[in-house]
């Protein structure tokens, strides 16, 4: 129950005025469109794109992306998620405020396959993993990196078939 209580909080239930609190910066490059047209992918893209929307789309498909998703198609971030492609290995979200206010842009390299804690021990990470687990940060603004871990990210693992992340 804790988990649901936190993942309340996280998307505005229980704080519905903070939708109206930010504004996202557009961005200066050209921008590729996702299937949500709340989404764009901005960035050196080439053979990344593909496996970017890919791994979106199976995030996006699950009953947490399916919360994102309405959260994103709604507006409550003031503009779209960005999904800033890159090629070396950065995977986070980028702060407005630094330290205190997270923004909507996630830096993401669908290539990359860190490493993490899970039940089953150390594995790589996929795609959908990293990007579901910024998805927490980005869209649910989810400050805690256990919170993102126990109300997003695991819960996407247990759909996806993955064995569930232990720690940050």
């Amino acid at each position: 129950m804790l988990r649901w209580t936190v993942f309340l909080v996280a998307v505005g239930i229980l704080f519905p005025a903070w939708e109206a609190e930010f504004e996202l910066p557009r961005p200066a490059r050209p921008a590729t469109r996702a299937a949500s047209p709340a989404v764009v992918f901005v960035g050196d893209a080439g053979p990344a794109l593909p496996r970017a929307r890919a791994a979106l789309e199976r995030v996006l498909a699950t009953p947490i992306g399916v919360k994102a998703r309405e959260l994103l198609d709604a507006g409550v971030l003031g503009g779209p998620l960005v999904i800033e492609l890159n090629d070396r290995g950065e995977n986070f979200t980028a702060y407005r405020v630094p330290g205190r206010e997270l923004g909507e842009t996630i830096l993401f390299d669908p290539g990359s396959r860190p490493l993490v804690h899970t039940e089953r021990g150390r594995a790589e990470a996929a795609p959908e993993t990293v990007l579901a687990h910024e998805i927490g940060h980005a869209v649910f603004k989810l400050t805690s990196e256990e919170a993102v871990i126990q109300a997003i990210e695991n819960p996407i693992r247990d759909e996806l078939g993955m064995p569930r992340r232990s720690r940050f």
